[in-house]
């Protein structure tokens, strides 16, 4: 709801043709366990590809965990992947194929 209604805020001010980015945001899987970090991402990503289509970049925060409080990653602290790793990496392919 956030991301359309800063769309709309820009679109009231005449500024929808400059990029929208959506940065930082992520789950940690400490609080919401691996499974369902990794059920968020694809449906956040699903989202952004659907709903949300003028965001021209998001970043997910982070890559890897940093113990001991930012669990937030797509791979453990040993570069593991976690289940979120691997829905990323399907959806990034899906989305190459698209374009």
């Amino acid at each position: 709801d956030d991301i359309a209604l800063i769309h709309r805020i820009m679109q009231a001010f005449g500024q929808s043709s400059k990029p929208l980015w959506i940065t930082e945001w992520g789950w940690s899987s400490a609080e919401v366990g691996e499974q369902r970090q990794a059920m968020y991402l694809k449906k956040s990503l699903e989202m952004l590809r659907t709903r949300f289509g003028y965001v021209s970049l998001a970043v997910y925060f982070l890559d890897w965990d940093r113990p001991p409080q930012y669990l937030f990653g797509l791979y453990t602290s040993s570069f593991i992947s976690k289940p979120a790793a691997f829905v990323y990496a399907e959806q990034a392919k899906a989305l190459g194929q698209e374009r």
